[in-house]
């Protein structure tokens, strides 16, 4: 049996041990603030016993039409390979009757069954909102322990805290009135995509996650690094809780910041307060492989803390629309073309003009 579910009673934690921040209760609401629209599809018996969960998010394709996108779900179990077939039949029509121009599915597990003809599948090198490595910190074991497990420069960092040698070094922790910060965060957050040449997503998406969050403050804390004198925050970590999994969101640091090594403390400061709030892992979010890149320089830097690699399945493409997803793989492959061409006769102009000169 099916539920066809976006009420605010379905919480994915009650039913599952481990619930991916993405499949999670609030990552639903906030998608919705967000104004994303949101397909959740519940599998249960008649015990009401939940073996499968999972959400869909759609985004809108210029041109082509929308991809649903079910980043690390579903969760749960499939109790038969009829049982897996039909979940998916189901997910395919709720998402076509809520947009008609659906180009694809994008899910996280693999079906196990071999002939699933009434749709295509392709894997993809993974989803639009997760890598598909994560980094989680075990906070089981003590304090020490998980210090202990830190590299040797950020022990050295956490101890001189510890013992009181950085001066001017405070925190404050946000339960609840987290909009009042908002200006601040976005602040630091805008910095570092100038420091460190990313891009942002829209204003609108963060203001939408801090108005949830000030709706429903048990989902989360917010972390703020002070130092010396100064009145406003020169680091923060925004930190959600889904079931026993605290998850590191966001966070950023100035340049004062990071000249205090406050990115090194305020992890630690969260890490400590998730343990106390009881969460048994700290997942410090994706990271790469790669170490030309600031995605890369920011891998490195997570595991400093000693934690463990997670890998999830690479996704794969559920094909609704045939002729929609071959526009949607050929409008991708030319655009990617037409982005090169434009950045090698960049580079050659400038070549050209260093040449002049």
């Amino acid at each position: 049996m099916f539920i066809h579910t976006a009420r605010e009673g379905f919480d994915p934690a009650a039913c599952f041990d481990v619930v991916p921040l993405y499949q999670g209760l609030f990552f639903r609401r906030w998608q919705e603030r967000y104004g994303r629209k949101v397909v959740t599809l519940v599998s249960d018996d008649s015990d009401d016993a939940v073996h499968v969960s999972v959400q869909c998010f759609e985004y809108v394709l210029p041109v082509v039409g929308s991809l649903w996108v079910a980043p690390l779900g579903p969760i749960g179990s499939f109790r038969s390979e009829s049982a897996e077939k039909a979940f998916y039949n189901e997910l395919r029509s709720l998402c076509t009757e809520i947009s008609p121009k659906t180009v694809a599915l994008r899910v996280q597990k693999e079906p196990e069954f071999s002939s699933i003809r009434m749709v295509l599948a392709e894997r993809s090198g993974g989803s639009f909102v997760q890598p598909p490595v994560e980094e989680i910190v075990s906070l089981e074991e003590s304090v020490e322990d998980m210090v202990g497990g830190f590299s040797k420069n950020v022990r050295r960092v956490v101890r001189r805290y510890e013992q009181g040698k950085c001066e001017g070094v405070r925190f404050h922790i946000e339960r609840s009135d987290f909009k009042q910060y908002f200006a601040v965060v976005y602040d630091l957050l805008e910095q570092l995509a100038r420091t460190k040449k990313f891009g942002l997503h829209s204003r609108m998406y963060y203001e939408a996650l801090f108005e949830e969050l000030q709706a429903h403050p048990e989902n989360g804390l917010l972390v703020l690094g002070y130092v010396a004198d100064e009145e406003s925050p020169v680091s923060f970590m925004l930190v959600l809780y889904t079931g026993s999994e605290a998850y590191h969101l966001h966070s950023a640091a100035s340049v004062a910041g990071y000249e205090s090594d406050m990115p090194i403390l305020t992890h630690y400061v969260a890490f400590k307060e998730a343990k106390e709030r009881g969460m048994s892992r700290f997942n410090l979010g994706g990271i790469t492989s790669t170490s030309q890149s600031s995605a890369g320089d920011l891998s490195v830097f997570k595991k400093k803390f000693g934690g463990e690699q997670i890998e999830h399945p690479l996704s794969m493409d559920i094909v609704v629309s045939g002729w929609r997803y071959a526009l949607f793989r050929f409008l991708r492959l030319r655009l990617m073309l037409a982005l090169r061409r434009l950045v090698l006769r960049f580079y050659k102009m400038v070549e050209v003009e260093l040449q002049a000169e």
